[in-house]
């Protein structure tokens, strides 16, 4: 009676607050703009001035340049490479992929700056030691 009387409670205040349930969002993994290649999700500017090349090598002929912050429309990554591919005046480049970030992202920082934490003033925090040098021993399993 007791179990029975909450689940009709139960069951009035979830009516009295209208709540429906939604199903969870589905996730829908990008899908590459050109057969061929990896899928890249997002929209990609360029982050440094980059060189687009005619293949995905970094000795192919040299199709245009990309100046920091202009925007590519990018095709796809080329499999198990680090080159991403761009439509560029009519036809396709090849860019690599640490030459791209993702717009409204921030841009890179400059290299070689470093970030220092202060160390505690009661020099607190975890000891460190290396491992003892000698042969370490132990016995034979038993069978």
């Amino acid at each position: 009676m007791r179990t029975s009387r909450f689940a009709l409670v139960l069951a009035l205040a979830l009516a009295a607050c209208g709540t429906q349930t939604r199903p969870p969002p589905v996730y829908t993994p990008p899908v590459a703009k050109a057969p061929g290649f990896e899928p890249m999700a997002g929209k990609w500017v360029a982050g440094t001035d980059g060189t687009l090349r005619a293949a995905a090598s970094p000795g192919a002929a040299v199709v245009g340049r990309l100046p920091p912050g202009q925007p590519v429309n990018a095709l796809g990554r080329v499999p198990k490479t680090d080159w991403v591919a761009v439509s560029h005046n009519g036809g396709t480049g090849y860019i690599r992929l640490h030459l791209l970030r993702l717009q409204d992202s921030a841009a890179p920082s400059v290299k070689g700056a470093s970030t220092v934490v202060p160390k505690a003033a009661d020099n607190s925090g975890p000891k460190v030691s290396a491992a003892p040098r000698g042969k370490i021993e132990a016995a034979p399993i038993a069978q």
